[in-house]
């Protein structure tokens, strides 16, 4: 979970659903790049979660605002 959300992954799209509301988060994320997710991984305190992908790049993406914020290769 992040921030009172579940976060569900698919092999194009991150997915949102929202505890307090019982609601899929209308924003759904896709992957800037066009290649399929691989992995999700959500930081202990809830501030960030990692995205994989099948290039192998790491991209980091901000809890609140649900925005990218860094990719690493």
């Amino acid at each position: 979970t992040v921030a009172g959300r579940l976060v569900g992954l698919t092999k194009r799209r991150i997915n949102l659903w929202d505890f307090q509301t019982v609601h899929w988060v209308q924003q759904q994320m896709r992957n800037p790049v066009r290649h399929m997710f691989t992995a999700l991984a959500v930081h202990p305190g809830g501030r960030w979660f990692a995205t994989a992908d099948s290039t192998g790049t790491v991209r980091f993406w901000e809890t609140d605002t649900l925005k990218f914020s860094a990719a690493f290769d």
